[in-house]
């Protein structure tokens, strides 16, 4: 009986001391992970939580005003007055870079926001002439963005200054993207979206849609300017969204805060519903781990809460979108 308790109490320390050292273990590369990841943050890491729109509308010589809505439903005074969105559709050129998984997908997003674009390209793993959509390799992969990205690029590159990049899970708001870019300069490089953490440095998760100005296009340009280059050429990583982030962060381009000035997410990997509705984020939700500007469950709930807000379901529903206000916070939400 004495040997057999003298073996169970060294079992139990023995057990005590490996699981201590496990979770000191644990914490520890937690605290080296949140060590490294805030320096790299502080280091490089700038905002543009605010745009200089006001500023630049004025450099332009232009006057807002703020008109009754029938007044531009029913085109009373017609000759006289031009609506922000077309103001800024002309001087501000996206292309939409859409991928796409289904045929319906891709109807979808060509019969609702990808209308406010300035010219949209569809690329998925099958080919669809009516739409059109274009097939390349996997669309998560970065050989499948690689092939659309050099065909559009030498297509189009005289023709935009900013380019979107979504799938047929997104739905892109795209007047608030020129609302937000507007005053930045195309031809330098911005790197814009929902920043996460990779290990050694920071890249833009594709789920909540990504933006790149032409100076970033000419950049990924010089390093991957061919399809034989796409074929050939070993990739950053597999992931597309991965890669772009490994290849701008060579020629020392970055990730920014695009949240706005109440920390509320430009960029959001969440449908609607999950952003108005309390609880909905789980607390296990990869989002709290890995993002590197978080944004509150609160501020998500607080949408709900703003009237220009209050009109986003309205808005894809009917898919109508009068700028007769400020923009709403996001520029991107997920559908699906």
């Amino acid at each position: 009986m004495e040997l057999c308790g003298a073996f169970q109490n060294r079992l139990f320390l023995f057990s005590c001391a490996c699981l201590s050292g496990i979770l000191f273990a644990l914490v520890w590369r937690k605290y080296e992970q949140t060590v490294q990841i805030s320096s790299i943050r502080n280091h490089y890491t700038s905002a543009l939580r605010k745009s200089n729109y006001n500023e630049w509308i004025h450099k332009q010589n232009l006057t807002k005003k703020f008109v009754p809505e029938e007044v531009v439903r029913y085109n009373v005074m017609k000759k006289n007055l031009e609506l922000e969105a077309t103001y800024l559709y002309k001087t501000t050129s996206v292309l939409c870079l859409v991928f796409v998984n289904s045929h319906n997908g891709a109807e979808a997003v060509k019969q609702t926001w990808a209308k406010h674009c300035n010219i949209v390209t569809f690329f998925g793993r099958f080919v669809d002439e009516k739409i059109p959509v274009m097939k390349v390799p996997p669309v998560t992969s970065f050989e499948g963005f690689c092939y659309a990205f050099t065909h559009i690029y030498h297509k189009y590159r005289e023709k935009f200054d900013w380019i979107i990049i979504a799938d047929d899970y997104t739905y892109a708001i795209i007047e608030n993207l020129r609302y937000y870019v507007a005053s930045l300069n195309s031809s330098f490089p911005y790197y814009l979206g929902h920043p996460v953490k990779d290990f050694s440095n920071l890249y833009n998760v594709g789920s909540a849609g990504i933006v790149l100005s032409k100076g970033s296009l000419s950049l990924l340009n010089s390093a991957y300017s061919t399809a034989d280059d796409c074929r050939f050429k070993r990739p950053p990583s597999w992931y597309f969204d991965q890669s772009i982030g490994k290849i701008l962060h060579a020629f020392s381009v970055h990730p920014v805060d695009t949240r706005d000035s109440y920390l509320r997410g430009r960029f959001n990997p969440f449908s609607v519903e999950t952003m108005l509705i309390p609880g909905s984020i789980s607390v296990f939700s990869s989002y709290w781990r890995t993002s590197a500007f978080l944004s509150e469950e609160k501020q998500f709930q607080g949408m709900g809460n703003n009237p220009d807000e209050q009109k986003l379901g309205k808005m894809i529903r009917s898919n109508e979108l009068e700028r007769t206000g400020e923009p709403l916070c996001s520029l991107w939400i997920r559908i699906g």
